[in-house]
């Protein structure tokens, strides 16, 4: 869908400024669809962005060509593709690390090592909360490690995130769930930074991952009235049904607790 909004709107500028639809269609389509190439240049530096923005060309004019068009107007298309993509990358992270510094409190839960040139975060402790089934609480714990545990890249480093989160039992947890029941909608929310989280009953694994996000002290990539902000369409704190955790995410928690 991202590839094709990108290939209609350089088709357009292409016929605009007087050249062939296709070619900009077509530049910017194949650079789109190219972009886990791309994604394998990477780094934030002024070479590895000029990098992708040379391999992007290739691939678009590569395609202009193919399709029977003009090699330039689609390489053309296919590096400014790229360009806008690198920019909205680094006003991502911009973004993020400014919500997060604004909302993050020093969660001793959260650790940050490094060797042999990989971070690693360590996000640990107990979840419960009276009255919440174990069951309730597993569920909490996968949809936060299915999104949150991994292998992530940012700015030409690795972080691994690994996630080891457990029922409290009788004791106080660390990570406190309130679960609301009965309502046909209720909208879960949570402190940014804080350490209780409430969820309604219905809560899919995205929402109880976004939440687990505010805990760790992210802030919404989205307003009620505004909808989803521009270039957070995938990010789990602008959209908790269709996005996951970014790169940025990590290095902003590697910031934070690490260094």
């Amino acid at each position: 869908k991202k590839s094709l909004v990108h290939g209609m709107a350089q088709g357009a500028l292409s016929a605009a400024g007087g050249g062939r639809f296709g070619d900009g269609f077509l530049g910017a389509f194949a650079s789109s669809m190219a972009s886990p190439l791309v994604r394998s240049i990477d780094g934030m530096d002024a070479g590895a962005r000029a990098a992708r923005i040379a391999v992007a060309a290739v691939v678009g004019g590569t395609a202009s060509k193919i399709g029977g068009g003009n090699f330039a107007n689609g390489a053309i298309s296919g590096a400014f593709v790229q360009a806008y993509n690198d920019e909205m990358a680094a006003q991502q992270f911009k973004k993020t690390l400014e919500e997060f510094r604004t909302n993050a409190v020093a969660h001793e839960n959260v650790s940050v090592t490094e060797n042999d040139g990989v971070t690693r975060i360590n996000i640990s402790g107990t979840v419960g909360g009276a009255g919440v089934a174990k069951s309730r609480v597993r569920q909490f714990i996968d949809g936060v490690k299915g999104h949150w545990e991994g292998t992530f890249k940012f700015d030409g480093k690795v972080y691994e995130v690994s996630v080891n989160l457990e029922h409290s039992g009788l004791m106080l947890p660390d990570f406190e769930l309130r679960i609301v029941r009965g309502a046909t909608f209720y909208r879960s929310h949570a402190m940014h930074g804080g350490n209780v989280a409430t969820i309604w009953q219905g809560a899919g694994p995205g929402a109880m991952a976004h939440e687990f996000g505010h805990m760790l002290g992210f802030g919404d990539m989205y307003t009620d009235s505004g909808g989803v902000f521009a270039g957070f369409e995938n990010d789990i704190m602008g959209s908790s049904r269709l996005g996951e955790v970014q790169g940025y995410h990590a290095a902003a928690l590697a910031l934070r607790y690490g260094y």
